[in-house]
């Protein structure tokens, strides 16, 4: 649901946060995102790509809906190439984004998507994803259609 100023997500531990407040004190601190969790539909051709996003961006992108009325997971049952994500609402869990070491990535999203990823993929305006964000990235395995389920932040160091 969305709360006023913001999303509102219910951490771990079982509070309710804003994650607006949360992302802008972190931004403001020097911490960085270390992980995202990620889900995702991979398509053939970024163009097919693009106008999978642009209808997902249309419905309620809530990460906390169940994947019954979850178009993002309905759109990666019905049209993922992914055999292993496409039955499990296209999850992929955490991708490290902070190292991003080729030979240690993640086996379904290749380092080239990550890095495509947080070079150029997050909204205008902002440094980085915030839960519910879609974009497009492309790798060597195709374009996928990228939703940001959460982040988590670390020192860069």
């Amino acid at each position: 649901a969305r709360s006023t100023g913001g999303w509102a997500a219910h951490t771990a531990r079982g509070s309710s946060r804003n994650v607006d407040e949360i992302l802008s004190a972190k931004s403001a601190e020097s911490s960085s995102v270390r992980s995202y969790r990620l889900s995702h539909v991979l398509l053939a051709t970024e163009a097919l790509a693009e106008d999978v996003a642009r209808a997902l961006r249309g419905h309620d992108k809530s990460p906390l809906r169940s994947s019954e009325d979850d178009p993002f997971a309905a759109a990666a049952q019905r049209l993922s190439l992914c055999d292993a994500t496409k039955n499990a609402a296209g999850e992929l869990g955490w991708v490290d984004v902070a190292t991003n070491n080729p030979d240690e990535e993640h086996p379904l999203f290749p380092a080239d998507a990550v890095e495509a990823l947080v070079r150029t993929k997050a909204p205008p305006g902002r440094r980085q994803l915030r839960p519910g964000d879609i974009v497009v990235t492309v790798s060597r395995r195709g374009a996928h259609v990228v939703r940001c389920d959460d982040v988590l932040f670390g020192d860069s160091s």
